[in-house]
């Protein structure tokens, strides 16, 4: 964060203007470095905010576990008459996801093509499973894979996996797994969460 302070002083002293281009970038460099007070400095500092701008501060707020104010800046952006994109509805879903918001995470998904004309994509499933999986809500992340448009891809499949360590269930896990290795049979990620969740479960020839 040295470097990117430095650069930022030095865009002042410059009395150089922030473009969305730059705003966006200083967004990001602050929310991953950990300063996310600073990122709100930037975000509220510039007149000029286009769609780019608003979802890297969603996206800041999301990785800081901000839930609510990712919602409350979402519903701003609506106001501010700026159209929401596929890469802001991943980062509000990520943001209901590690704040287990599971009812805004369905209204938000299931509003995106009717409301906002935004086709749902893998990740956003993906982040669908995610959110149902954390709250215990394993039946109907599975039903809500089957009942995909699309062919789950392996981002899904690992996302359910995931959600089967957090709870323990290895029949699921399995499944899941196999699943998976169909798409991508050197995916040694998926053999290592399935071991994870083996020893989680005192399964130890499994674990071999």
């Amino acid at each position: 964060m040295d470097v990117g302070e430095w650069i930022h002083e030095n865009l002042k002293k410059q009395r150089m203007k922030l473009n969305c281009h730059l705003t966006t970038s200083l967004i990001d460099m602050y929310s991953k470095c950990g300063n996310l007070e600073k990122a709100l400095d930037v975000f509220h500092s510039v007149e000029r905010r286009d769609v780019f701008v608003w979802s890297s501060m969603i996206a800041g707020l999301s990785m800081h576990g901000c839930g609510r104010a990712v919602i409350d800046l979402f519903y701003r952006m609506n106001e501010a008459k700026v159209k929401p994109n596929a890469v802001t509805f991943t980062n509000v879903l990520c943001a209901c996801s590690h704040s287990g918001l599971v009812e805004e995470g369905r209204m938000f998904f299931n509003q995106m093509e009717p409301v906002y004309g935004v086709v749902p994509g893998v990740k956003h499933y993906a982040c669908m499973v995610n959110i149902l999986g954390r709250t215990a809500l394993l039946k109907e992340a599975v039903e809500f894979i089957e009942k995909m448009p699309i062919t789950p891809s392996a981002s899904v499949w690992g996302a359910l996996i995931v959600v089967c360590k957090i709870h323990k269930n290895v029949e699921l896990a399995e499944q899941a797994c196999s699943q998976l290795l169909e798409l991508e049979p050197k995916n040694d990620g998926a053999l290592l969460l399935l071991s994870n969740i083996y020893t989680k479960t005192g399964k130890w020839d499994n674990v071999s």
